[in-house]
């Protein structure tokens, strides 16, 4: 399987404890319309890069002070249509299995230490999408994961939740929504076209070419795509 590589090593952060570069054309353009708009809406298959390349930004940026706080959020919708409600324990207990991945990113970009002290000092915050309401986050790298399993409203009301001199992504795999009947668009899908034309939003598409995981995940998406 041939594979595009990104001409970007300028993109590369050397601060990090693991320092990060895209791997393929689409994860530099992503990352470069990350880097450029204020808010940004990506869309894309598992494994092509959609958290990892935000996440290594945002730690680098932490780093470099430009944000104050990173903010993680994510819509309480599962597959299993239980939610979190059926967990034990308290909001960001409930939450605690579905951020490993977004932690274990962290870690290895900040390093277990700073990654602790920064969550210690509530410069690293995570929250349940629904329980954001009527919060302001200036100076901030807002994140809302699995964008596709929020509703329309919900995710009018995570952008405008973005105070001063803040930068939102929104991902998602509209592939995956577990809101819609087969056939139906995500509301995430929806709310790209109605943007994407304005100033300061920019919109990243990633495909199977920026699959960065076992590469026989491509062949699995292709032939299990449209059931």
């Amino acid at each position: 399987m041939s594979r595009k590589k990104a001409q970007t090593e300028t993109l590369v952060v050397p601060k990090l404890q693991e320092p990060f570069k895209p791997k393929t054309k689409g994860q530099a353009d992503y990352l470069r319309t990350l880097v450029e708009n204020t808010v940004t809406f990506v869309t894309g298959d598992a494994g092509t890069g959609k958290s990892y390349l935000a996440l290594g930004l945002a730690a680098s940026y932490l780093l470099e002070g430009r944000y104050d706080t990173l903010v993680v959020a994510r819509p309480a919708v599962e597959a299993s249509k239980k939610g979190l409600g059926f967990l034990p324990g308290d909001v960001s207990e409930k939450m605690a299995p579905y951020l490993n991945p977004t932690i274990k990113h962290l870690k290895r970009f900040l390093g277990n230490d700073l990654y602790f002290n920064l969550i210690r000092d509530n410069r690293i915050q995570f929250h349940s999408l629904e329980y954001m309401r009527g919060q302001t986050f200036d100076y901030s790298f807002m994140m809302l994961e699995e964008g596709q399993n929020a509703d329309y409203e919900q995710l009018v009301m995570f952008v405008t939740r973005m105070g001063i001199n803040s930068k939102v992504l929104i991902n998602g795999d509209i592939q995956q929504t577990d809101l819609r009947h087969k056939g139906e668009d995500s509301d995430l899908f929806r709310m790209i076209n109605k943007i994407k034309n304005l100033d300061n939003f920019g919109v990243a598409s990633l495909t199977e070419d920026d699959i960065v995981r076992n590469p026989i995940i491509i062949d699995f998406l292709r032939a299990t795509k449209g059931i």
